[in-house]
């Protein structure tokens, strides 16, 4: 949610310059443009593979079903349920 939020002050601190009269303020906002948009491809697949960790699980000998990322994390509680339904929400924004 963060992430959306931070794109959205983004794109329009970037508008509000790039409206402006001199063509310093527009080179500087084309540049950060720029920047925020390789930094987003770049912590794209990291925040990914990291929401998609939260679905696999695994089961052991004595029936349990523990989180392969965190074994801590009972899958049968509604403890992951939440988390699981928390990465959905991501997966869709």
């Amino acid at each position: 949610m963060l992430r959306l939020g931070e794109s959205c002050v983004q794109l329009t601190v970037y508008a509000v310059l790039r409206k402006s009269k001199t063509e310093k303020l527009k080179n500087i906002a084309d540049c950060a443009f720029g920047f925020f948009l390789s930094m987003n491809s770049f912590l794209l697949p990291m925040m990914t593979t990291l929401i998609f960790s939260t679905f696999p699980c695994k089961l052991f000998d004595d029936g349990n079903r523990l989180l392969m990322r965190d074994l801590s994390i009972d899958c049968d509680t509604e403890e992951h349920e939440s988390y699981r339904l928390y990465a959905k929400v991501m997966i869709v924004l």
